[in-house]
């Protein structure tokens, strides 16, 4: 597989620590939204602009936005070909 066909979740993500016990508790990600603003006020808006350039490889068109080019569909479909590729050697 190709670099260019990865997407790097960590570079608009926002991970933080979860209670999978209870899951409307967001207080620990509005926790560390919060820090993130308090810290590094751009950050989020680079993760904005990023997430931007990911957002047509993250969806499957449905409507008027189905068939663009390097959509999910399309991203699934060249890493299945390059698997093959891969098996035949």
């Amino acid at each position: 597989m190709k670099d260019e066909d990865l997407i790097d979740y960590e570079s608009f993500a926002v991970e933080t620590v979860g209670d999978i016990g209870n899951k409307t508790n967001f207080g620990s990600m509005f926790d560390m939204m919060e820090a993130m603003i308090e810290e590094n006020p751009n950050e989020i808006r680079e993760r904005q602009l990023i997430l931007k350039e990911q957002v047509v490889s993250l969806t499957y068109g449905l409507g008027e936005d189905a068939h663009r080019y390097d959509d999910a569909f399309s991203r699934v479909m060249k890493i299945l070909e390059s698997m093959n590729d891969y098996d035949r050697g």
